[in-house]
């Protein structure tokens, strides 16, 4: 899945985001962390690399990744 792709759809869930199993790959985009209101992100069962952007520390209401 493209990574604006990625984005885009977070944006419309905007709270609860399992991705698990969806063959995503690369990096996870700095633009995640644009949705203060997430409180999940599942990417489990993906090909994601690299490190985890330092940006998701501004997502307060996070308590799954």
């Amino acid at each position: 899945m493209d990574q604006s792709l990625l984005v885009s759809v977070i944006f419309v869930l905007q709270i609860c985001n399992s991705f698990l199993g969806n063959r995503m790959s690369g990096s996870i985009p700095d633009e995640i962390s644009d949705i203060s209101t997430l409180e999940e992100l599942v990417l489990e069962s993906n090909q994601l690399e690299g490190n985890l952007p330092s940006s998701l520390e501004k997502l307060t209401n996070l308590r799954r990744l």
